[in-house]
């Protein structure tokens, strides 16, 4: 008898996270689909993730050319505001961590 499929729900950026870090990447793209004869409703997802704000931005990249040979819709406003401020958080985290490496550095002579 087949096994009931679940419900379609989004794949966390903490799933790509785990595999990038049990698998050794630097960079990992999920593209999920559910398609022709499985049940309705069907769609696609796709999950980026990066382990530097560098890798994070070429990963959303090829996420984004998956989605234009995949011919999807462009992305909403909101959307793409959100992932906007996503990547400058993510910039002004990697710049704190850089002064603070600094400080400590200056505070603490070799």
């Amino acid at each position: 008898m087949p096994k009931a499929i679940r419900d379609m729900v989004d794949i966390p950026i903490s799933a790509a996270k785990r595999i990038a870090e049990d698998y050794g990447y630097d960079q990992v793209v999920i593209m999920a689909r559910r398609c022709h004869t499985t049940p309705e409703p069907h769609g696609e997802h796709i999950t980026t993730y990066g382990r530097t704000v560098e890798h994070c931005c070429i990963a959303a990249i090829m996420g984004d050319k998956l989605k234009e040979i995949a011919q999807w819709s462009g992305v909403d406003e909101t959307t793409q505001k959100i992932a906007d401020l996503e990547v400058k958080v993510a910039e002004q985290a990697a710049e704190i961590e850089s002064m603070r490496h600094a400080k400590f550095l200056r505070d603490n002579p070799a």
